[in-house]
């Protein structure tokens, strides 16, 4: 459905560069703003990203792949279920 609002200018350039920064369009960014305020932002399977810091080490680094990860995790499941 399409509607028009009224939104005071001052106002409209926060939101547009707050898409802007988050890489989102206007349109995506005012949905996720209502879904928000509705309690409706538990969007299953949606994909957040986000930017990790890059630490430089002059101690040994890891490649470790997404494989590993899942077994570091399955592991760290089986030790809490075996408590229980």
């Amino acid at each position: 459905m399409r509607t028009t609002i009224d939104i005071p200018d001052a106002l409209f350039r926060k939101v547009k560069a707050s898409a802007a920064l988050e890489g989102k369009s206007l349109k995506d960014w005012l949905l996720r703003a209502v879904r928000e305020e509705l309690g409706e932002s538990n969007d299953v399977g949606k994909t957040v990203r986000i930017r990790l810091p890059i630490v430089k080490s002059k101690e040994l680094s890891y490649s470790v792949s997404a494989k590993d990860v899942a077994e570091i995790l399955d592991e760290e499941d089986r030790e809490i279920l075996a408590r229980h």
